[in-house]
């Protein structure tokens, strides 16, 4: 029997953090360890595992884009009939979601991470392999302090909407006024 069309994975990192992630997201939600040494080959990794428990379509989610909208999922879900590669650039350069129909290693091989170029040097190697591409709408990404706090602001001019329970969260980050940053 092959797997239902709308089951949802978590991918997640480090593998010994299971029982925690377990307990505060529940039974429901499927979940995975991520294994790779850097970001594309756990990305690659995901897919590879996705498709060989019989998925013919897959959709990764970065977990740092906020005002992602339900509706996309399925959209991008869609485009994976037609095409070979979906795609949602990121406002920073990269991009918060990948869809494939199969595994692509060429798309995360050697590729340099958290730099203004991985969206475009991806659709380049995309073209390159002769894929079909849907681009999504570019979304909103957070990789600082500085882009949660534009996030914060922009919702609250209205510029974009965000889920419950990451605006419970914001409005308590930021009724505190102070920020305990660790690396």
């Amino acid at each position: 029997m092959l797997p239902a069309d709308d089951d949802a994975v978590l991918f997640f990192s480090p593998v010994a953090q299971e029982p925690f992630i377990s307990d505060r997201l529940g039974s429901d939600l499927r979940l995975q360890g991520q294994s790779g040494n850097d970001l594309g080959a756990r990305m690659h990794n995901a897919f590879s595992w996705t498709f060989r428990q019989g998925y013919k379509r897959a959709v990764l989610i970065g977990s740092d884009s906020p005002n992602i909208d339900q509706k996309l999922i399925p959209y991008a879900f869609a485009a994976l009939e037609k095409k070979e590669l979906v795609i949602g650039p990121s406002n920073d350069g990269g991009y918060y979601l990948i869809g494939l129909r199969r595994p692509r290693p060429e798309l995360f091989e050697n590729m340099t991470w958290s730099v203004d170029s991985v969206y475009r040097e991806t659709l380049r190697r995309a073209r390159a392999a002769k894929l079909a591409i849907t681009t999504l709408a570019e979304k909103t990404d957070i990789d600082a302090i500085d882009d949660l706090r534009r996030v914060w602001r922009m919702h609250r001019a209205g510029e974009i909407r965000l889920g419950k329970r990451t605006k419970q969260i914001l409005q308590i980050i930021f009724a505190s006024k102070t920020f305990i940053v660790s690396s």
